[in-house]
């Protein structure tokens, strides 16, 4: 019986085409794991046919995915048994942070979200005189990998300052200036280093 799914493909062919399932069984897949673009408007439809999803996993870069009212109706309508909610969205809007950025991150902190301990981090980072953000879920203790953006000390410090990432086995650093000395006291358990500058 499958209980994992990992789904990687073509952002323009699935923008294109409608998501037609035609079956009368459920799935029994419990960890969903979605790489690359999804319209999020067929997410919906994915879903109801995946009630036992216990983990959620997703990358995009998508700005529709950052509305927590939205998430919160599809998990209380689709996903009633989802524990672990791990998205990381990333984007590239104006280049200064504006009161709707701000308003979104303080979105994603209602009770809905702390009753499920699904916290947030949202950080502005810069490459190639681009300014991107990025908001991603922080449940390190659930994590087999974990990725630093920005500044280290202020993020890890705030977040993980008494709970080290034990269970963390591959780094991901994106940025130079964040390499420090202190590193290695939050990832003890890290085996594997992936480095990228932009």
């Amino acid at each position: 019986m499958l209980k994992y799914c990992k789904i990687s493909f073509n952002n323009y062919l699935l923008t294109e085409s409608p998501l037609n399932i035609s079956i009368d069984e459920y799935s029994p897949i419990e960890h969903l794991i979605i790489n690359n673009e999804f319209d999020i408007d067929k997410l919906a439809v994915l879903l109801s046919y995946i009630p036992q999803l216990r983990r959620l996993s997703f990358a995009t870069n998508d700005k529709t995915y950052l509305d927590p009212n939205r998430w919160e109706k599809l998990i209380l309508s689709y996903m009633p048994y989802l524990r672990i909610f791990d998205i990381q969205w990333e984007y590239f809007p104006q280049k200064n942070v504006n009161t709707t950025d701000i308003f979104m991150i303080e979105s994603f902190r209602t009770q809905f979200w702390l009753e499920r301990q699904w916290f947030f981090i949202f950080t502005l980072e810069s490459a190639n005189d681009d300014c991107y953000r990025v908001l991603f879920s922080t449940n390190p203790y659930r994590r087999k990998s974990y990725t630093l953006y920005g500044n280290l000390g202020k993020d890890m410090t705030s977040n993980y300052e008494k709970n080290s990432i034990n269970s963390v086995h591959h780094v991901y650093i994106k940025q130079e200036q964040i390499i420090d000395d202190d590193c290695r006291n939050y990832f003890p358990n890290a085996t594997e280093l992936t480095l990228s500058y932009n």
